[in-house]
């Protein structure tokens, strides 16, 4: 079983941990989706495409509604995973 990965991403916050995390298990998962959400502040999405590279889908979420909600709901309509792990940045596995 290869679950999906999801996480709603705050577009003004990088997460180094998650994103070391995500690169050394990668091949645990199936598609890791990366719902980049509105928030005030600086707009780190170029940095944290690149930095998560090609294996990971990062995209807009809707701006529209929960902010959480719309990420989740986006990431879930782009995944055909019987399972998903939606998770946080600060949940790390050691």
């Amino acid at each position: 079983m290869t679950p999906d990965v999801i996480v709603s991403w705050p577009r003004s916050m990088d997460y180094p941990l998650w994103r070391k995390f995500i690169a050394a298990e990668r091949r645990r998962f199936g598609r890791v989706l990366v719902a980049f959400t509105a928030h005030d502040g600086r707009d780190l999405r170029p940095f944290v495409r690149g930095a998560l590279g090609a294996t990971v889908e990062a995209f807009d979420a809707p701006t529209e509604g929960v902010w959480r909600d719309a990420a989740v709901n986006a990431a879930l309509d782009r995944s055909d995973a019987e399972w998903v792990w939606f998770t946080e940045q600060d949940f790390i596995i050691h």
